[in-house]
């Protein structure tokens, strides 16, 4: 039986995939070019470069698959390009580790959970992210200077989000056969929780305000 095909995407732009078969980028068109045999990617803000990882390389690479530099490091997971363009969060190992967008300066930060960092949308160089002991830490990376940490109730987090204002801070995590969304302010003041039943799935903010959309699964079913 014929499967349906990728004739087109519904807007302009482009798309970057992760799928078995390596790393992909899908024009508007629904032309597609291979990037390499990654396991994941993630845009820079400009999409001038795309930043690909897999099992023990970190690398830059043009959209159309020029590598412009590349890094050895052990189990790199989770890359995040900054907003500003000139830095690169990623996990390596237990290790968070932050390089420039060219390459340089590579250094640990600090011993974290295995949980995708998220840069702060509005201030340069903000990360936060679940460090060793499972606490939430917002970190101004430059000047390695910590902001504000939050534990307890915000605890093994699974997901972090940032709104793209930077005034809230969204922290995902399991509680037992539940979990719960705990909201931060940008100065670390708890603002909201909601526990809910069923397994997280994924959530994200609106791209303006504060609204949130989720996916959990319910039984059998997964529900937005």
């Amino acid at each position: 039986q014929a499967k349906p095909a990728l004739f087109s995407l519904p807007a302009k732009g482009r798309v970057l995939v992760a799928a078995s078969t390596g790393v992909w980028v899908v024009a508007a068109e629904g032309s597609r070019r291979k990037l390499g045999a990654f396991a994941a990617g993630t845009w820079s803000p400009q999409g001038l470069f795309v930043g690909v990882s897999k099992r023990h390389q970190l690398a830059a690479v043009t959209p159309k698959g020029v590598v412009r530099w590349n890094l050895s490091r052990p189990r790199v997971r989770h890359a995040r390009w900054a907003p500003s363009g000139f830095r690169v969060a990623y996990l390596s190992g237990s290790n968070l580790r932050v390089v420039a967008g060219d390459g340089t300066g590579d250094r640990r930060i600090g011993a974290a959970r295995l949980v995708a960092p998220v840069w702060q949308p509005v201030n340069e160089h903000v990360l936060a992210y679940a460090d060793r002991s499972g606490s939430v830490t917002v970190l101004e990376t430059d000047a390695n200077q910590t902001l504000w940490t939050a534990g307890g109730i915000a605890a093994d987090p699974v997901q972090l989000e940032w709104s793209a204002d930077a005034a809230r801070l969204l922290v995902a995590r399991r509680v037992g056969g539940r979990f719960a969304l705990v909201v931060f302010n940008a100065a670390g003041r708890r603002v909201q929780t909601l526990t809910l039943p069923g397994t997280f799935v994924d959530a994200s903010f609106a791209p303006s305000g504060h609204r949130i959309a989720l996916i959990r699964r319910v039984g059998q079913f997964s529900e937005l």
